[in-house]
């Protein structure tokens, strides 16, 4: 804070109160009978009536400190615009008052905003990843069953020797199967299988049980030897019989035979049941 000092300084001699001159080293005023006050006395008079220190401002009411927490700090800087009563127009100070109190109602706002967008965001993504979690399971559970149905499928569509297998209006039984088949006419040797390779046999029985005439053919089968494709052999008995429509009810049994290696390790034969979805019965012969 600033102190003026207001020195009072009279003329020599001159009565304060009419102007009159008077005599130097007077008392009193030769016009008025005021009495006269000399230039040294009110010099001293005033000097020893003046503060001997100037009052220091605080540090918080300095101009640079308040600006630096209305920027900064703006609710510690409104508090102090009020204390050190800056600036010193009341309007200006009402308007820097409610700029920074919107400021600071804003950066609150936006604050809590930011905090519960965060937290929603986080939630989304908990959310999201239970979700992901449950679809994942859900698809492992869905692949489980598909495998477990498809190996049930192949399971129920493998047959055996003395097993039987029905689809679509057809009941297919293996009667019996022979891996070196030898029981031929070979009186020149003209049925005598190549070198390395041998007969195989296997005896099947079909039975209409559906409602409509079924095709049946010894074409109908494939024989693999090692996952390799064997050839079909129709010399080796009297039989006549190569394909026939089959009436419901009715049954037909018949034989058929191929050619594989003789140190084969696996022969399968493969009989197609619907041409449409191609699936297929495999019968294991060894």
């Amino acid at each position: 804070m600033l102190v003026s000092y207001e020195w009072e300084v009279y003329e020599e001699m001159k009565c304060n109160k009419c102007n009159t001159e008077n005599p130097e080293n007077s008392k009193f005023c030769t016009n008025c009978g005021e009495p006269l006050q000399n230039v040294s006395g009110a010099y001293q008079q005033n000097f020893n009536n003046a503060p001997n220190n100037q009052q220091k401002e605080p540090f918080y009411k300095k101009t640079w400190f308040v600006v630096l927490m209305c920027i900064f700090l703006p609710p510690v800087g409104l508090v102090l615009l009020w204390v050190s009563k800056k600036p010193r127009n009341m309007v200006g100070r009402i308007v820097l008052t409610v700029i920074l109190a919107l400021f600071t109602i804003m950066a609150l706002t936006t604050s809590d905003e930011e905090t519960e967008t965060t937290g929603n965001t986080q939630n989304q993504e908990v959310v999201k990843e239970d979700n992901s979690e449950e679809e994942k399971g859900k698809k492992e559970e869905a692949k489980d069953i598909e495998e477990t149905k498809e190996k049930e499928t192949e399971q129920s569509n493998v047959l055996t020797v003395g097993s039987s297998f029905e689809k679509s209006g057809l009941k297919i039984t293996v009667n019996e199967a022979s891996t070196d088949f030898q029981d031929y006419e070979n009186e020149y040797g003209w049925n005598a299988p190549t070198d390395g390779m041998k007969y195989i046999m296997v005896s099947f029985t079909f039975e209409n049980t559906g409602d409509s005439d079924e095709y049946v053919s010894i074409y109908d089968f494939d024989c693999y030897a090692d996952n390799t494709t064997m050839d079909q052999v129709f010399t080796l008995d009297d039989s006549d019989f190569m394909n026939t429509n089959l009436s419901p009810g009715r049954n037909i049994s018949f034989k058929t035979y191929y050619t594989v290696p003789v140190n084969a390790q696996s022969i399968e034969l493969e009989y197609e049941t619907n041409m449409w979805t191609e699936e297929k019965v495999v019968i294991k012969v060894q």
